[in-house]
């Protein structure tokens, strides 16, 4: 049994399909018989990303909320693959759709 953090971003106060793919990502591995928690990193808008980006490279996931050890991240969306961990995969759901 692993310790799974699932790490997406998302604007405040909005709920679209990646974080629908990113909670049942948690579930499935819940029901596999991981610990698996989402983690939700901050999103600007067009033009701002840098400070979510510098924001999201300095968000600590090699703990859990009661202070366990970590043993994995996937991340989905930017900028949530900036955090960093040993054992982190980018499973890339978006790509920065603002510049195209």
């Amino acid at each position: 049994m692993r310790r799974v953090a699932v790490v997406t971003s998302s604007p405040p106060l909005t709920e679209g399909g990646h974080l629908v793919i990113a909670r049942a990502i948690v579930d499935t591995l819940r029901q596999l018989g991981h610990e698996a928690d989402l983690v939700t990193t901050p999103q600007n808008r067009f033009g701002r990303q840098a400070s979510a980006y510098l924001a999201t490279w300095m968000t600590d996931v090699g703990m859990d909320g009661a202070g366990r050890r970590v043993d994995q991240v996937i991340s989905l969306r930017f900028p949530s693959y900036a955090v960093r961990h040993p054992a982190h995969v980018c499973w890339l759901n978006h790509t920065m759709r603002e510049y195209y």
